[in-house]
């Protein structure tokens, strides 16, 4: 029995944990270059997946605790970075979006993308920083229109994402 939703499901089911993060890798490489410092996130969706994207590929983070976190730190990692990139599961109120990129333009950051790993159709939100999002659903990636102007496909088989190198 599914005891998640969508959302979670693609940061807790073991199956798809390693092809988000391979997925998000390939994104990340082909619209950044991986040239920046470190990975901003908030929340549940965001800690789920983004330590271990930074561990990956060998960045830092940047932690932004929600207003009614146990953590006397309202922000923590490494505060000193100049190019970043934010992780989240999706955009829904825009909320914890406005609260990171105000953040990150407080400390004068380069913001390179949004990206998202469970919707799929997203678009630019926020003051022209550019969003790429994807959904695993059943046994297809979707990919936003977004990534497929960068030639990533509408949909794909996760059997053909495992042999993608």
């Amino acid at each position: 029995m599914k005891c998640t939703s969508q959302y979670l499901d693609s940061a807790l089911n073991q199956e798809k944990v390693p092809i988000v993060i391979e997925t998000l890798k390939k994104i990340i490489e082909k619209t950044t270059g991986n040239n920046f410092d470190a990975i901003a996130f908030q929340g549940l969706s965001g800690s789920l997946i983004a330590p271990i994207l930074a561990f990956q590929l060998n960045k830092k983070m940047i932690v932004l605790r929600k207003e009614n976190s146990h953590s006397k730190y309202k922000v923590e990692g490494y505060l000193e970075a100049r190019r970043v990139i934010i992780i989240d599961d999706l955009i829904s109120s825009g909320r914890t979006m406005k609260t990171i990129i105000g953040f990150l333009k407080s400390k004068e950051c380069e913001i390179l993308g949004v990206f998202m790993y469970c919707d799929a159709f997203c678009n630019d939100f926020f003051e022209n920083i550019p969003s790429y999002a994807f959904s695993i659903i059943d046994d297809q990636i979707y990919y936003s229109k977004q990534l497929i102007a960068l030639s990533f496909p509408e949909k794909q088989t996760i059997d053909n994402q495992r042999k993608i190198d």
